[in-house]
């Protein structure tokens, strides 16, 4: 199995996991099995890879944050300064 970044709808836009079927001197073939997109598991805007190390299992991805102009709505535990 292998992950493929899908790019078809736009940079990032999903990874799908691929079988390898084939694997030589003379070819390479593969079959897309899943495909991960944003959704409700992944709240993100875009995915770009799919990692592992020993257990662990790691997605890149990107998200929109909103961005404020106070302080106050960026922490709203501040104290209003009069």
């Amino acid at each position: 199995m292998r992950p493929i970044q899908d790019c078809r709808d736009g940079y990032g836009r999903a990874i799908v996991i691929a079988e390898i079927t084939r694997l030589d001197q003379e070819r390479f073939e593969q079959v897309p099995r899943a495909r991960i997109a944003p959704g409700p598991a992944w709240p993100g805007r875009r995915l770009h890879t799919l990692n592992r190390a020993g257990r662990l299992e790691l997605i890149d991805g990107a998200t929109s944050i909103l961005k404020f102009t106070s302080a106050e709505k960026l922490d709203p535990g501040l104290e209003k300064v009069r």
